[in-house]
């Protein structure tokens, strides 16, 4: 939205000054990514007022709520985005990029929730589908044609997301087989 208002002020085509700023106005492809710049952009300017609001939400009497977050639900969008990429090569190249800006962003979302519940074995297994990550892609960049090689980056989100599913699903069945006690247990 500040875009529009932005260029009505001001006069000034945001879009073409960053292309200019970055030195990218002669790159043949650089269109396909602007939905994805404008996505950071946004998500930056929501960083920002997070930040103001997270310091001055109290005052309000409104708490922010510090419970852990099942992974589950933002692993299964996350597939289902990663999913969507595909069909988006073929139809709308910059909707794949936008697509995997978003997949981007619950990627971190799933990773960040795992270090602060700090269940390690998971962590691990996150570094080591990025080691995965860097061959698989090392590998197949230069099969993909040109303007979808950095579409591959997709195959991280995928395997965190493939990873916290799994553990969400393991804990779950782990903590079904346990047995509570009720403390109302006799004694023969």
């Amino acid at each position: 939205m500040s875009i529009p208002l932005i260029q009505w002020i001001f006069d000034v085509n945001i879009i073409d000054t960053f292309k200019g700023l970055l030195q990218v106005t002669a790159s043949v492809n650089i269109d396909i990514i602007v939905p994805s710049f404008l996505f950071y952009l946004a998500l930056t300017q929501m960083v920002f007022s997070y930040i103001v609001i997270q310091s001055e939400i109290n005052k309000f009497g409104y708490e922010i709520s510090d419970q852990p977050i099942n992974t589950t639900t933002y692993s299964l969008i996350l597939f289902g985005v990663i999913i969507a990429i595909i069909p988006f090569i073929f139809l709308l190249p910059s909707g794949a990029y936008l697509l995997l800006s978003i997949s981007l962003y619950f990627m971190f979302f799933i990773v960040f929730t795992h270090i602060l519940q700090k269940q390690y074995k998971v962590l691990i297994a996150f570094g080591i589908s990025l080691l995965a990550f860097m061959f698989l892609f090392a590998f197949l960049y230069p099969i993909v044609p040109t303007p979808f090689g950095l579409l591959l980056v997709g195959i991280l989100p995928a395997l965190i997301a493939l990873i916290s599913l799994l553990n969400n699903v393991l804990f779950m069945r782990r903590s079904k087989d346990k047995m509570i006690s009720t403390g109302k247990e006799t004694k023969e």
